[in-house]
């Protein structure tokens, strides 16, 4: 069978919190979701009737070896380690498939009546915190997707969003060159593991500096004499970013079982 976000929820029903109280999605939901440590399904939204919600899926590893089909939390990081040196994959296209089953276009199509909630205080109001987007390079055809915060506004035809300096950005950087707006699809209520694939980002052609976790401790200074401390070093934005992603993969390598050391650091 197909692996989809309802086949996972089937998965882990046994760790499920079901709410059937009404819940305010807007002003509610984010307090009682950052205030638990599993899984919870509301059944009842305020304002959005046939609608449901769940969240914190894969917050803990329990959520993510379940997401990644494994049976062991602890095969979790040597898991992904294995899967991200394998580099980058292909994309396959179908024709056709259930996200189309319903579209609302034009004057139909309104992001606010997604029952979509201020995640924390001093947010600047409701924003889709986990939807996948989904960009093509134009020259190579390639895609790349990422997890970024859109913010609601009075226009429901208008989301802003915030984009790093990173492949997408790089995607849009060409479209602009173009004189073109650049397509982008936002991919909400998928799988969790491509929630996990999208919070992991690959090498891109920026020179970048690579260190061995032998040669760091745990303040990020160098423990011998022969390499430059992280204080030291003067990085943009996209160094800094492969900088981490390299040192996660020679952390977590397959070939040293190293991830549970760092899980009782945290």
């Amino acid at each position: 069978m197909p692996h989809t976000l309802r086949s996972f929820l089937e998965s882990i029903d046994n760790r499920m919190l079901h709410i059937r109280e009404p819940v305010d999605p807007v002003k509610q939901v984010g307090y009682l979701c950052s205030e638990s440590r599993g899984p919870l399904m509301f059944h009842n939204l305020e304002g959005f009737p046939g609608f449901r919600l769940t969240d914190i899926l894969i917050k803990d590893r329990r959520g993510q070896a379940a997401a990644l089909g494994l049976d062991d939390i602890k095969e979790v990081c040597p898991f992904l380690a294995a899967q991200m040196s394998k580099g980058p994959g292909k994309s396959k296209m179908v024709k056709d498939g259930p996200v189309k089953e319903v579209k609302l276009i034009g004057k139909d199509a309104d992001i606010r009546k997604l029952p979509i909630p201020i995640h924390s205080k001093g947010d600047a109001g409701r924003y889709l915190g986990s939807g996948v987007t989904v960009t093509k390079d134009p020259d190579t055809g390639l895609r790349n997707e990422s997890i970024l915060r859109v913010q609601l506004t009075d226009d429901p035809h208008k989301a802003p969003f915030w984009m790093a300096a990173r492949h997408n950005y790089a995607h849009y950087m060409k479209y602009v060159e173009r004189n073109q707006p650049m397509p982008m699809a936002f991919a909400i209520g998928l799988h969790p593991v491509y929630e996990i694939m999208s919070n992991w980002s690959g090498r891109s052609s920026t020179t970048t500096c690579t260190f061995s976790i032998r040669d760091l401790n745990s303040s990020g200074r160098s423990s011998n004499a022969r390499s430059t401390s992280f204080s030291n070093l003067s990085l943009s934005m996209l160094e800094v970013h492969d900088l981490v992603c390299r040192f996660v993969v020679e952390y977590f390598s397959p070939e040293h079982d190293r991830c549970a050391s760092l899980e009782d650091q945290f």
